[in-house]
């Protein structure tokens, strides 16, 4: 039996305890739930080739039996939502994500009301970050005790047992959940009008307040007047920016994402015109210490993993040693997959104006997927210092080469990978994200008052 899921009965009855009633939620009879499950088992089955990397299959079947022992005469989409994504813990795959329907998600973000705090969990204690409220009954920085009667430990305990992870790593979904609590919380606890909040200032006595929820557009209109130094959004030309430390031979590169529709869309940018010209100047400029800043960066184009690459690495380089899929579902986990082709395979060669200078890496739970990729070949080739915090990708095995799917009943969208990417040394995966050398992690102060301690350490730190 799935030993995290010490009772079904428990979760579905939480479900429902849980559920905010509205008059557009839908139930779903036994017969129709058990359909969605089928479907869901059966495609994760057929097609993840990381579906038993970390859990025996006798787990993953287990965990659906016990669903199948316990589904009641009906439930609503979101009820199902809360009964099916603790398989994320199963699976541990930082790809395989779940998410309400479109109709769903798409009422909500036009009519829902959500909580409206920033959130930051260090894994012990839950604070307000920032505080999205008409009046700030609540300050930063305080410590949350529970909400609506709920003890913020157990809360966390329920929403991390549901989120998507890539192994072991426990970094990622704190970092999810870090910065889309709000939306989180709704899909596992509904959306009620109010929030009683229990918390604490310091070291000083438990106080009690009464919040009203609040609708996006309110909370983004708070957020902007409240914190008007903060950047929220994306902002043209900031997608990849190059800065200069005034009288110093140091250059921070930021790159924020990988993806070519995010970067042209929503930053104005292409990558490697970017890039090109970036690394041009580092070079008339005589940098010698270049901090590359990879924070936050979930991924995107493998393709610019390897440009990116080909300006850091002075010697011919891969990122990726292997890919697999599904050949006979049936199999046992060893024979279960296939070798086969996939994107960026082979040697790649370095510029001729690559930076051969001091590098220092920034990265943090947030760093993800091709971020994940980039950083494995910057370890495995012995360029550069890492500085933060253990990434949410894992640098030895991942997923990739996603299909969507819809559950037939519910319409719940599922996220499924298809690709094993092998990136290197595939037999002594931890499962963990790669650790820098030098952790720094902010603390809940460095957060409220935005300092970035982590850019500070590096921009005085020249790596040997």
């Amino acid at each position: 039996m799935y030993k995290s899921l010490t009772s079904i009965a428990c979760f579905i009855a939480l479900a429902f305890f849980t559920t905010t009633g509205t008059a557009q939620e839908q139930t779903f009879a036994a017969t129709q739930i058990k359909e969605d499950l089928d479907f869901l088992k059966s495609e994760l089955t057929k097609k993840h080739p990381n579906l038993y990397l970390y859990s025996r299959p006798e787990v993953f079947d287990s965990f659906f039996a016990e669903l199948y022992q316990h589904i009641p005469d009906s439930m609503t989409e979101l009820e199902v939502y809360r009964l099916i994504t603790p398989v994320s813990s199963i699976i541990k795959d930082g790809h395989t994500l779940f998410f309400p329907s479109d109709r769903t998600v798409e009422y909500y973000y036009q009519n829902g009301l959500y909580f409206p705090f920033k959130i930051y969990w260090d894994g012990k204690t839950l604070f307000v970050a920032m505080s999205f409220c008409y009046t700030q009954d609540i300050p930063d920085g305080a410590e949350i005790i529970s909400i609506n009667g709920v003890e913020a430990a157990g809360i966390m305990k329920y929403c991390l047992s549901r989120m998507m992870r890539d192994g072991e790593n426990e970094t990622y979904p704190v970092w999810v959940l870090n910065n889309w609590f709000n939306e989180y919380y709704s899909y596992f606890f509904g959306h009620p009008d109010t929030f009683n909040i229990r918390y604490r200032l310091g070291d000083g006595a438990i106080q009690g307040k009464t919040i009203n929820a609040l609708n996006r557009k309110d909370i983004a209109i708070n957020r902007d007047k409240r914190y008007p130094e903060r950047q929220f959004g994306r902002v043209k030309n900031h997608g990849i920016t190059l800065e200069f430390m005034d009288e110093s031979k140091t250059a921070i590169l930021t790159i924020k994402d990988f993806h070519k529709a995010i970067l042209k869309q929503s930053y104005g940018q292409k990558f490697p015109q970017t890039i090109k010209r970036y690394f041009s100047q580092i070079s008339e400029k005589g940098v010698e210490h270049l901090v590359l800043d990879m924070r936050d960066n979930q991924g995107g184009e493998m393709g610019y993993g390897v440009l990116l690459l080909s300006y850091l690495l002075d010697e011919p380089f891969s990122i990726v040693e292997e890919y697999f899929k599904v050949g006979d579902p049936a199999a046992d986990p060893q024979n279960r997959n296939i070798k086969c082709k996939g994107p960026s395979m082979g040697t790649f060669k370095p510029k001729s104006n690559v930076f051969r200078g001091k590098l220092s890496v920034l990265v943090n739970s947030g760093s993800f997927s091709n971020t994940s990729i980039v950083s494995s070949a910057l370890r495995h080739y012995k360029k550069g210092v890492f500085i933060g915090e253990e990434t949410g990708g894992n640098p030895n095995i991942i997923c990739g080469s996603v299909q969507n799917k819809t559950l037939p009943n519910t319409k719940i969208k599922v996220e499924i990978p298809t690709l094993r990417f092998v990136l290197r040394d595939k037999e002594n995966n931890t499962g963990k994200g790669l650790i820098p050398e030098h952790l720094i992690r902010p603390s809940i102060q460095d957060i409220i008052h935005n300092r970035d301690v982590v850019k500070a350490y590096a921009t005085g730190l020249v790596p040997k």
